[in-house]
């Protein structure tokens, strides 16, 4: 179970009135400020959006902004982060499409389970975004708690989702304890081998922490088999079996770490450390 961290609303009023704006020469804006996100009602403070990334899309000359955040929106409730995206014009700074809902984790309507963190990445081969994140999620044989790293692929023209649904990246010690974590995801699409690499830290033992990576391929999934180049699928919401595996940890001299943070039970949370 997981209570907002106090400093969640000051990130929120920063993307509310931010959006990634263009640099003249001399360092000046480029255009008015654009709101990117809008969770809750506007003046409703229980909702919040935090960890903002980007990434620009030079074939489309537009950005894509991506975000933590809790909604009100359908089955949602408070405290139920989950990861957003939104496409902005390059030229105008205005928005392109609806806002889209890229994470599920866990079922709607439960704050057990989130999404945090996230990180995003080009691939101007396959016209498509990579987006990664830090959750927890409840499919079996997972359990509250267990925070992994997970990965979702878009089409860049359609903001559609693309390829196996939250596809989990990092495995933290055995399925179904929760004194392992996968933290601070982070991505890059390399052109020259045609894959990405997703990069974490992360436990293996109940103390000291490794950090991991996984290479994943931007187009026919060597050599790990990760996000292969298919006809965009419809989503499935919720997911009945276990998700596959995508690559091997490298093995890292582990340091001494404290307990990952993951989500604290009581406010205000302590961010991790930089």
């Amino acid at each position: 179970m997981r209570t907002r961290v106090v400093a969640a609303i000051g990130v929120m009023v920063l993307l509310a009135v931010r959006a990634p704006v263009a640099l003249g020469a001399p360092g000046d804006e480029l255009g008015a400020d654009t709101r990117v996100s809008s969770m809750g009602a506007n003046g409703d403070t229980v909702y919040a959006a935090e960890s903002p990334a980007v990434v620009y899309n030079p074939d489309l000359g537009e950005y894509l902004v991506v975000w933590s955040a809790d909604d009100n929106a359908g089955a949602l409730v408070d405290n139920e982060f989950e990861i957003y995206a939104q496409r902005v014009d390059g030229p105008t700074g205005g928005l392109v499409g609806p806002r889209a809902r890229v994470s599920d984790m866990g079922p709607d309507g439960s704050n057990l389970y989130a999404a945090f963190d996230p990180a995003v990445a080009y691939n101007p081969a396959q016209g498509e975004y990579v987006i990664t994140w830090r959750g927890d999620d409840n499919t079996a044989p997972l359990v509250d708690d267990e925070v992994e790293i997970y990965a979702q692929r878009l089409g860049a023209g359609s903001g559609a989702e693309i390829g196996v649904n939250d596809q989990r990246i990092s495995d933290m010690g055995p399925d179904g304890s929760n004194l392992y974590s996968a933290l601070r995801p982070a991505v890059a699409y390399n052109p020259a081998q045609g894959e990405y690499l997703i990069a974490g830290t992360g436990t293996t033992t109940p103390h000291p922490s490794s950090r991991p990576s996984s290479r994943s391929s931007g187009s026919v999934s060597t050599p790990a088999r990760v996000f292969p180049a298919s006809t965009p699928a419809a989503r499935t919401r919720r997911r009945p079996g276990p998700r596959s595996r995508l690559a091997a940890r490298s093995a890292v001299t582990p340091v001494p770490s404290p307990r990952p943070p993951g989500r604290c039970r009581a406010a205000p949370c302590p961010r991790p450390p930089p």
